[in-house]
């Protein structure tokens, strides 16, 4: 396996070609990988959160603002405390804590399924993007909304491949911006309610391949991804998504992700 491999309690590490690769569990872990990915200097605060999911996952519980306030301050294990003992466990209360330590400003979520919300929602036009909407500490975060299952066709993405003025907002986060993570949920790849299934191996290929989601990646610094095998119909589900991502995308391609997840799986 070309790289180096870490493997933690809660994630998994990998070296990519110019990036890193973290893979967690459950999806609210992907902070603690946020904030060691900060504390390595691999981003810098008031980074921007490409978020790929079936829901939007901002949700806010008003008791955590204290511990929210001093994430970048805690210790390893007090972070893993947090998350795991009193972030909801619906794995949708991450993305705000995040934003209102600092860590994250602002973000762009690509959903298809009904979410959680926090703060105020500001209508799009035929210019602009609908967005959730909260100040804290005198600073303004925004969490712009694009409700669609294919990141191939998603609207107002043509921003990001020609040169125009759809989508004045978002265009401009994207071009003033170099600071991105992208953090992707696997059931994002899914359908279905009592029985889940994934999606046809070239209808994810296709989405992975596009020019829309190149751009997300190639303008990223990092990377996390949340397996959630509840939410993916099952622990091989989400193996089968992840190998998919693996064959058509990450560089070098003979990373050993389903084994080492598989492996990771076992172990938690």
């Amino acid at each position: 396996m070309n790289g180096k491999l870490i493997r933690s309690e809660k994630f998994l590490e990998f070296d990519l070609e110019n990036k890193k690769l973290f893979i967690v569990k459950d999806h609210a872990t992907a902070l603690i990988t946020w904030k060691k990915a900060c504390d390595d200097d691999l981003i810098d605060k008031d980074a921007i959160l490409f978020h790929i999911d079936q829901h939007t996952d901002f949700y806010f519980d008003e008791k955590n603002r204290d511990k929210s306030k001093i994430i970048l301050e805690m210790k390893d294990k007090e972070l893993i405390d947090f998350v795991i003992n009193d972030l909801c466990p619906n794995n949708d209360e991450f993305i705000v804590n995040a934003m209102i330590s600092g860590l994250i400003k602002d973000g762009i979520s690509i959903y298809f399924n009904e979410g959680t919300d926090y703060g105020e929602l500001v209508s799009g036009n035929y210019s602009t993007t609908n967005k959730m909407r909260f100040v804290y500490n005198e600073i303004e975060h925004n969490f712009y909304l694009h409700d669609t299952e294919d990141i191939a066709d998603v609207c107002g993405y043509n921003y990001l491949i020609g040169n125009t003025h759809v989508h004045q907002d978002i265009n401009e986060l994207f071009l003033k911006n170099d600071n991105f993570i992208l953090d992707i949920d696997l059931d994002f790849f899914t359908y279905g309610r009592q029985f889940i299934y994934s999606k046809h191996p070239k209808d994810i290929k296709r989405q992975i391949t596009s020019d829309s989601f190149q751009k997300i990646y190639n303008k990223s610094k990092i990377i996390s991804i949340a397996l959630e095998p509840k939410n993916c119909g099952g622990i091989k589900n989400c193996l089968e998504i992840l190998s998919i991502l693996n064959h058509h995308w990450f560089i070098p391609k003979n990373l050993d992700l389903f084994d080492e997840t598989k492996r990771f799986l076992e172990n938690i």
